[in-house]
């Protein structure tokens, strides 16, 4: 059941930004269609186009992040853990949840006495 509830919360939210991104693309095509041409055949190759597009933007993206966690033996994924997690943390401290982060951050004045030398290359 609960996957239903995720499922119809992902299509509505979902659908305002195709409502934004792909409706306005529709209607301005459905203006720029000749009279003697067919509204459905347009609209078609628009939307495989679409389809198609996200789908080679997506493996580019997969090819270039597998690529980069191959060529750090998988340490990659540890950092992108700990950014996620700051990310979050930086989210709390927004909305005035947690001030975790701004602990964190007089922990890195630790770090800097180390990171000095390096700063100055």
């Amino acid at each position: 059941m609960n996957e239903v509830i995720t499922a119809l919360i992902m299509g509505l939210t979902g659908s305002v930004h195709c409502l934004t991104m792909c409706g306005s693309l529709s209607v301005a095509l459905g203006f720029s269609i000749p009279k003697q041409k067919t509204f459905w055949l347009y609209a078609l190759f628009v939307s495989l186009g679409r389809v198609f597009g996200y789908g080679l933007i997506g493996l580019l993206a997969n090819l270039l992040t597998q690529s980069i966690v191959v060529a750090s033996s998988g340490t990659v994924f540890y950092l992108s853990m700990l950014s996620g997690v700051l990310i979050v943390g930086i989210g709390l401290h927004i909305a005035n949840i947690s001030n975790i982060v701004t602990k964190l951050e007089k922990l890195g004045t630790f770090i800097d006495i180390w990171l000095a030398p390096l700063k100055k290359n």
